[in-house]
């Protein structure tokens, strides 16, 4: 018969410090704001280099990212690793805010506009000649937050995207296992 608790057994994972955890999170996504981002587009000659084939050398020489790899040198593996986790979540989250908004604010207008344009045409076109400053800036104010979602999710991406990164210098590769591709 054998031993279940044998010497190959993986014994569990040490509890990593929570506080620790999310001071680290908190430090890498300040690093990644919708201010440091335009700062970035407009000033930085890296940001350039996302129109060619080779994304990752120039994410690595942005400033942010550059700057978050200097944080995550001296940062322990299993923390990197949870780190990496709490990057997958928080750009999946970002990605269904992106998709909710585009889907709310480009669905919603368009079937009011041709339900009103089925039922009544006439009173929905003399609303939209009476009333076209208001929806121009109602169109406006709409794409200007349809792009900040698009922007914290790209940058919710880059988080993901540079933690994955400090994981494979290390040689953990993107699931934690040494040597994975």
């Amino acid at each position: 018969m054998t031993n279940p608790t044998s010497a190959s057994a993986t014994p569990p994972p040490a509890p990593i410090d929570q506080d620790a955890l999310w001071s680290a999170w908190r430090a890498l996504a300040d690093k990644f704001t919708l201010v440091r981002m335009l700062t970035h587009i407009s000033f930085s000659r890296a940001a350039w280099g996302v129109y060619g084939v080779d994304v990752i050398t120039r994410l690595r020489t942005t400033p942010a990212a550059a700057s978050a790899l200097r944080q995550l040198a001296d940062t322990p593996e299993e923390v990197l690793k949870k780190l990496a986790g709490l990057a997958a979540v928080n750009a999946r989250r970002n990605e269904a805010m992106w998709r909710m908004a585009a889907l709310f604010y480009v669905t919603v207008p368009l079937t009011l506009l041709l339900a009103g344009l089925e039922g009544a045409p006439d009173v929905v076109k003399d609303f939209l000649k009476d009333s076209a400053p208001i929806l121009v800036g109602g169109g406006v104010a709409m794409t200007f937050w349809l792009l900040v979602y698009f922007a914290n999710q790209w940058r919710a991406r880059q988080v993901e995207a540079v933690v994955e990164l400090a994981r494979i210098e290390r040689g953990l590769g993107l699931d934690g296992q040494a040597g994975s591709p």
